[in-house]
């Protein structure tokens, strides 16, 4: 058969230009030679809104799902925004068809810059998923990229754009030993950056991921379809497997098992607590006193704890949530500092270390040694945060927790 695109005409909103004033038959042309090496093609233009700004290109042997970029590059997240809502048509096609499918970016000619750090990002997510840019040479302007070889690698790039754009602040990656973590917002462009992220980890990734949804503005969770995009792909392309939790899940550090969901009213530990943290500290996990920094072993921890939170019984449930996920009620610590700190053998008076006299004077020495960073970080310390402290030494007072071994 002669290679045959099929193309709805109208655009995804009635404001929307069609789009035969988009996609010309110059365009058509390129795409056809580079993916079939012919130049004699035939369109269907169908009178139906288009989804995902995706068309198809069939020829005897093959299907070629084709999104493409805006004429106009805009906002860093909109010139991207389409292409996981078109992977997920694709993929649900995919599964069904009797042919060979691949997915394809094709980019129009554009006015503005689409070569940002954020953008590279984002071309690199989508070569680790599989996506085949057709004019890479004309679209990325000579521009060179491959994608992503190692978790390891991805979270770094992450971080760097992070640190380059302070107010993108969507998503997290943290490596927990055994498997990944994800915390991604639900809400938008942040909706789509969580997607395309997991999409690509399930990729390369060597072992095992948890997807945890924030909430975000009133949205909860991701998609439907963006979820369903997520398992199809583990299922067929991805080389580790993905479990997707929400924001209402008991979040205990370390536990191995799946995690159990909880009624909201009923539970304060959330991983929302853990995100909170990761915006105050632009996602970057450090003990506080040693200044380790192996994820592994990192750990939120509460100042004013969970289980003092939940005996406030004369705050209502919304308020003891707020008080348990705060941001300004914990501090990255190691396992060691952590336990030290639950066990109230540690404390801090105005944001510096303090040692508890009830350890001998040899304990006292090594915790000294191992804490040669004694106070939190200036900018981190709050007037929040020190009443979260004012509040946990006035519990742990009341259960004699700081009283002599």
């Amino acid at each position: 058969m002669k290679p045959r695109f099929t193309i709805c005409r109208l655009g995804a909103q009635a404001k929307v230009a069609s789009v035969d004033t988009i996609i010309t038959n110059a365009d058509l042309l390129i795409i056809c030679r580079r993916l079939t090496d012919q130049t004699d093609f035939e369109v269907k233009w169908v009178n139906k809104r288009i989804r995902g700004k995706m068309f198809t290109l069939e020829t005897d042997s093959q299907i070629f799902y084709i999104t493409y970029t805006p004429k106009e590059v805009g906002g860093r997240n909109s010139y991207l925004q389409s292409v996981p809502t078109a992977f997920g048509l694709y993929l649900k096609e995919f599964v069904s068809s009797k042919k060979p499918c691949q997915f394809c970016l094709y980019f129009t000619p554009f006015r503005g810059e689409n070569q940002t750090r954020y953008h590279q990002l984002m071309y690199r997510l989508l070569i680790s998923m599989g996506v085949n840019f057709i004019n890479a040479d004309e679209g990325l302007r000579g521009l060179t990229l491959r994608g992503y070889s190692t978790v390891r690698e991805l979270i770094k790039d992450r971080e760097a754009n992070r640190l380059r754009n302070l107010s993108n602040q969507s998503s997290y990656i943290t490596d927990e030993g055994t498997s990944y973590y994800v915390y991604g917002k639900t809400f938008g462009a942040n909706q789509k950056e969580t997607t395309m992220l997991c999409l690509a980890l399930c990729r390369i990734s060597n072992k095992p991921i948890r997807l945890f949804q924030i909430s975000d503005n009133d949205s909860e969770y991701l998609s439907d379809t963006d979820i369903e995009s997520i398992k199809i792909f583990a299922k067929n392309f991805g080389r580790a497997k993905i479990e997707i939790l929400n924001d209402t899940y008991d979040f205990t550090k370390g536990e191995e098992g799946p995690y159990v969901p909880t009624p909201p009213e009923e539970s304060l530990r959330s991983p929302r607590f853990i995100f909170n943290l990761l915006e105050k500290t632009g996602g970057h996990k450090r003990c506080e006193l040693c200044h380790c920094e192996i994820e592994s072993i990192i750990q939120g921890a509460h100042i004013y704890p969970v289980y003092a939170i939940k005996q406030r019984l004369d705050l209502p449930f919304s308020e003891r949530l707020r008080m348990a996920t705060d941001q300004n009620n914990g501090l990255w610590l190691c396992e060691n500092h952590h336990k030290l700190f639950d066990r109230g053998l540690i404390k801090f008076e105005e944001g510096k270390l303090h040692v508890l006299p009830k350890l001998t004077d040899s304990n006292v020495a090594f915790v000294e040694r191992i804490s040669p960073y004694k106070s939190i970080q200036g900018d981190y310390y709050t007037p929040a945060m020190a009443d979260y402290f004012a509040k946990r030494d006035e519990f742990y007072r009341a259960e004699k927790l700081y009283e002599q071994l």
